[in-house]
C-alpha cells in the first residue's frame, strides 16, 4: 500500500491487510477519519511511519501477522483506541510500537498464545 494512498479518506471505516501486502507506506491511512476497525494478517509487514496517525475514531487493531516493524508513531492521537489484538505476542514486545500509544485504563489488550511471564510481565508494564 503506497504512501498516503488513504490519507484523509473520510469514508473509510474499516480496513482489512490480506497476508499478501508486505508494505504498507508512510501516512496510509491518516486523519481516516471514520476508520473504526482495522486488521492487519500478513508477516513480516513494514508499516511505515504515521501510517495510521490521527485516526480519531479507530476503535480496534487486529494484529494477526508475525515479524511487523512499525515505523515511529504508527498510532499517534488515536484516542478512541480500545482494544488492541495481538496474535504472536513476542512480535509485539519486539516491536517500538508500545511507546507510541497513550494507553488508557479502559484499553484493553488480548493475545491468542500465552505465555505467563511474558503475559505477567505485559500485565506490570500496564500498571
Amino acid at each position: 500500500i503506497g504512501e498516503r494512498a488513504f490519507q484523509g479518506c473520510i469514508a473509510l471505516s474499516e480496513i482489512n491487510i490480506p497476508k499478501n501486502v508486505k508494505t504498507i507506506g508512510q501516512y496510509a491511512f491518516e486523519k481516516c477519519d471514520s476508520l473504526e476497525n482495522a486488521s492487519i494478517a500478513g508477516d513480516d509487514v513494514e508499516i511505515g511511519f504515521g501510517a495510521l496517525d490521527f485516526c480519531k475514531a479507530l476503535k480496534n487493531l487486529k494484529i494477526y501477522g508475525k515479524n511487523l516493524r512499525f515505523g515511529s508513531y504508527p498510532l499517534l492521537e488515536c484516542k478512541a483506541l480500545e482494544n488492541i489484538y495481538v496474535y504472536d505476542l513476542q512480535s509485539w514486545f519486539e516491536s517500538p510500537i508500545i511507546p507510541f500509544i497513550s494507553i488508557s485504563k479502559s484499553m484493553s489488550f488480548s493475545w491468542a498464545l500465552t505465555f505467563p511471564n511474558i503475559a505477567s510481565s505485559f500485565k506490570s508494564f500496564l500498571n
